[in-house]
């Protein structure tokens, strides 16, 4: 049997095209290390229909999860107006490993006001207790996810959160660590000083119908983290004005839209007042909304919040 010698010419067309090969791989290696040198690490997978699941990583290596929403008729290869949506309750921690972003994307006035018209990410946060650092370190990596997705105009990014994620939205656009910052924010009866929420929980300790794990959250692992009573000695008031919004207000340089109902037995009415005083003072943009006889989860069940939402988030983003 004879065998067909191969054509050299064709072995050097091969050698060339494998050459060419290894060349784009390595070039995409070193655009992907760049990329997550500039960015969180995350990877995208599906979930539920509709939404898909983004991972991101903190410095620490703790890792999270964002659950982002495409709005209907979205075009691919455009960039979108995103809602970085924040839930309430504990975020998650060693004790509390399951995540409440994802079922909060579900709720039906997100999925109606927001979803609709907006790319939307519910992000995880890893909280041991209100004011832990590592929240808003959570914020950053989530904030930054976002501007990396491409869905997603970074230059139009608002904050939405309520309660514990009210608070997280109003530090979004204050606190000097949480970069990069939200175009605008709206807070929904979230906590604005941690040391006057911990003393009003005190006055309502044995109240019945509290909320699960609330005196814990409030009465144990605060005073625990920062010290107790907040007046006590020069750091543990140190300690608590690091974790006030009232303390940041100076570096507000966008608009913010605080929501509560003068009827919220969670986080009082006081809270919100609070702050608007401090706005006030330091005439910075913002809209008021008081919602009479208004209890704390008026973001489930009230539309005149979410009318407010809406048109705050077309005339400023």
């Amino acid at each position: 049997m004879r065998w067909k010698t191969q054509n050299p010419r064709i072995n050097l067309t091969c050698q060339r095209k494998k050459l060419l090969m290894r060349k784009r791989l390595i070039a995409g290696v070193i655009l992907a290390a760049a990329f997550l040198l500039m960015f969180p690490q995350f990877t995208v997978s599906q979930t539920t229909p509709g939404i898909t699941a983004v991972s991101y990583t903190l410095s620490d290596g703790t890792r999270l999860t964002g659950y982002l929403s495409i709005p209907p008729g979205y075009r691919q290869g455009e960039r979108y107006p995103a809602i970085l949506l924040i839930h309430g309750g504990r975020g998650v921690s060693r004790n509390s490993p399951r995540g409440l972003a994802e079922e909060y994307l579900k709720l039906k006035p997100h999925q109606e006001y927001l979803s609709r018209g907006y790319v939307v990410f519910s992000g995880e946060y890893y909280a041991d207790h209100l004011g832990d650092s590592r929240e808003f370190q959570s914020m950053t990596a989530a904030l930054k996810t976002m501007a990396a997705l491409p869905q997603i105009d970074p230059q139009r990014i608002a904050a939405v959160g309520a309660s514990h994620g009210g608070y997280l939205a109003l530090m979004c656009m204050t606190h000097p660590d949480i970069n990069p910052k939200p175009k605008i924010a709206a807070s929904i009866c979230g906590v604005v000083d941690v040391a006057d929420w911990v003393k009003y929980v005190q006055t309502i300790k044995d109240k019945p119908g509290l909320l699960p794990g609330l005196r814990e959250f409030a009465l144990i692992k605060v005073p625990r983290a920062f010290g107790w009573p907040p007046d006590k000695d020069p750091e543990t008031r140190g300690n608590f004005a690091r974790i006030s919004v009232l303390s940041y207000v100076k570096n507000l340089e966008s608009p913010i839209l605080v929501i509560h109902g003068d009827g919220d037995t969670v986080v009082p009415i006081t809270q919100a007042r609070m702050l608007r005083e401090a706005l006030q003072q330091e005439k910075k943009n913002y809209e008021f909304f008081e919602v009479h006889n208004g209890g704390h989860f008026i973001f489930q069940n009230d539309n005149s919040v979410w009318e407010k939402i809406e048109a705050f988030l077309k005339k400023y983003l």
